[in-house]
């Protein structure tokens, strides 16, 4: 149809269609010095269109107060949750975590990662207003890494690490000189640190710190900061996962689309020969494209991937797929083995569509996702 039909179809006005053609929004092919404008195109901004105005009326779901939990218990559980939702980045995980931290256990807490040339601060806080700001210009007035520092001995001995009364002597020649009228405010006279060790490495670790010297911590606060060490580490594990996998996906979609501009087909199986991921072309048309990691990974029956799961999920991910709300899709299943039991799996999904917007492929990569560190 041309640009005055598809304006009328989605009750726009002309220049309003012509925009969005030109913005990239309304899929179109310009034939001489027109547009035509497809069905499928129509369908996928009137999709796009709907699934907007959905959003913004939906109203948002709070499984957690706002406010910190009571108890070291429900503390845990806060921050598993977080770390069972996490994806391409830990950011929320690590704020949690530091939260948490500081105000069930008290009283400063601060999440480290490490860099070639030491440990940055990537998540902290504390209960007091005042200590909050000093912490935050203190974790930076700290020398360089290495074996004389307490993180230098954690990322050494990747041993957990607890020091009940801090050397207050120590701690001052620690710290540049014109920060030091900032222990004045903040207080360190207990440590406790906990590395979050990925893969034999200590990729950063927990910190936390009483600002009086009446409290000093204990093995207690020794075990609860290495319990938020393990959850962090299954956080960094997710999304390590997880990036490497979207990064595939976009690679894998974009293969495909060249494919079909040059030969007019989804390609071949060596374009799937990357058996790190367990790997999916369907054209849509009954011809599919899968490695060895996909017979593998499904003990060679593909339809877990292709043809719905358990949760029933599969069959509402392709409707919104095609429609057009959406252009890639992840989400986790459990895949049963032949002895029994399931393991966890992720699986990202892509939709490529030619010029006009129509579907063409559907690209699938999974993998197994990590339930512990």
């Amino acid at each position: 149809m041309n640009l005055k039909t598809a304006a009328a179809r989605l009750s726009v006005h002309y220049q309003t269609a012509y925009k969005l053609v030109r913005s990239g929004a309304l899929a179109a092919v310009k034939i001489g010095g027109t547009y035509e404008i497809s069905e499928a195109a129509i369908e996928r901004y009137g999709a796009e269109r709907d699934a907007l105005r959905a959003g913004a009326a939906t109203p948002r779901n709070m499984p957690f107060a706002s406010s910190v939990p009571e108890g070291r218990q429900p503390a845990l559980d806060e921050v598993k949750a977080v770390v069972a939702s996490t994806t391409t980045s830990a950011r929320a995980a690590f704020d949690t975590v530091a939260r948490v931290s500081a105000e069930i256990v008290g009283d400063t807490a601060v999440v480290v990662l490490g860099t070639p040339s030491g440990f940055a601060p990537v998540a902290a806080h504390d209960a007091d207003p005042q200590r909050r700001a000093a912490a935050s210009a203190l974790v930076h007035a700290f020398g360089p890494d290495s074996p004389t520092t307490w993180l230098g001995q954690v990322r050494e001995t990747r041993r957990s690490l607890l020091l009940s009364h801090v050397p207050q002597d120590r701690l001052r020649a620690s710290i540049d000189a014109q920060h030091r009228q900032l222990l004045d405010v903040i207080g360190i006279h207990s440590l406790v640190i906990a590395p979050i060790v990925v893969d034999g490495d200590v990729a950063g670790a927990v910190v936390m710190t009483r600002a009086t010297p009446g409290a000093p911590y204990g093995a207690d606060e020794l075990t609860f900061c290495e319990a938020m060490a393990d959850a962090l580490r299954l956080a960094l594990a997710r999304t390590a996962a997880y990036t490497a996998g979207w990064r595939r996906r976009r690679e894998l979609v974009e293969r495909v689309e060249q494919s079909l501009r040059d030969i007019h087909t989804t390609g071949d199986i060596n374009q799937l020969r990357n058996d790190g991921f367990a790997e999916v072309v369907d054209d849509l048309h009954g011809h599919v494209l899968a490695n060895d990691a996909t017979r593998q990974l499904t003990h060679g029956d593909m339809s877990v991937l292709l043809d719905g799961y358990e949760t029933g999920t599969f069959a509402e991910d392709v409707d919104r797929l095609h429609a057009g709300d959406l252009e890639y899709r992840s989400d986790e299943c459990e895949v049963s083995e032949p002895g029994g039991g399931h393991q966890r799996v992720v699986v990202h999904r892509g939709l490529v569509r030619d010029d006009a917007a129509q579907p063409q492929a559907l690209v699938v990569v999974a993998q197994r996702v990590p339930v512990t560190a």
